[in-house]
């Protein structure tokens, strides 16, 4: 069985995509052709299918003025595999230019939030962490960036308080303190072959630039059980169960 279950998981490395490299432009993500309110679009790395995307702009203003300010354009954002380790595949937010895929200046104010559906294709491995790594700069005393998850069973289960029925807002990754912006988080929970994450990408300038380079989202992995193995745990557990029962007597 586990000769077997390393082959399944080599077949879906080469199906999918096996290391760093492969991208995709989030508007090609975000196509809505039903009218469902998710995009078309995905993007498979090993064994995982990222799909179900959306995203929204939740403020963007200018923080002495109060006024609305356009400062950004999703179509510059591409979706790049992760897929170096097929035990923690991943992806990572990027621009196609290399400039930094989220900015803001000048006292602006920026809070958008990506929404998408993480499944697993091998039945014999689930999610059981998310990890979160940022790179980027802050300058200005006051200047902030605040990066964090909620992650859920399905997408109606996202609570605007509470956040996700799996994680709440975790993991999370907030600095506001000048310099280069390097952070990074994780969160563990019982496995799951399909989780929804929705990300919160917060950035406010005091004056300064505040740049976010990139962001790279990990999903480790962990095999289920055998029915085999499942078996011979029940067996030995109504083994024990007999000799103490005999013993007891």
């Amino acid at each position: 069985m586990k000769k077997l279950r390393m082959i399944l998981l080599a077949l879906f490395l080469v199906i999918g995509v096996s290391g760093t490299g492969n991208a995709t432009m989030m508007t090609e993500l975000l196509i809505d052709s039903d009218g469902d309110g998710y995009g078309d679009g995905s993007i498979q790395v090993g064994d995982k299918l990222f799909s179900d995307w959306s995203y929204e702009v939740i403020d963007s203003f200018n923080i002495l003025t109060g006024y609305d300010v356009s400062i950004f354009d999703v179509s510059t954002i591409e979706v790049i595999g992760l897929g170096a380790d097929p035990m923690n595949p991943g992806i990572r937010f990027q621009t196609d230019s290399g400039a930094p895929a989220f900015s803001v200046d000048d006292f602006n104010l920026l809070d958008v939030e990506f929404t998408f559906k993480v499944s697993v294709l091998d039945p014999l491995y689930q999610i059981d962490s998310v990890s979160l790594a940022v790179d980027g700069l802050i300058e200005g005393e006051d200047s902030s960036v605040a990066i964090g998850d909620d992650i859920a069973t399905n997408s109606a289960a996202f609570d605007p308080l509470s956040g996700g029925d799996v994680t709440s807002f975790d993991p999370w990754v907030a600095v506001s303190s000048p310099g280069p912006l390097n952070g990074s988080d994780s969160a563990s929970f019982d496995p799951l072959s399909e989780i929804w994450v929705k990300k919160d990408i917060f950035l406010a300038s005091d004056g300064g630039i505040v740049n976010v380079n990139w962001i790279d989202q990990n999903f480790h992995q962990t095999a289920v059980p055998e029915p085999t193995t499942m078996l011979l745990m029940g067996v030995g557990l109504l083994g024990i169960c007999g000799v103490t029962r005999k013993k007891r007597a």
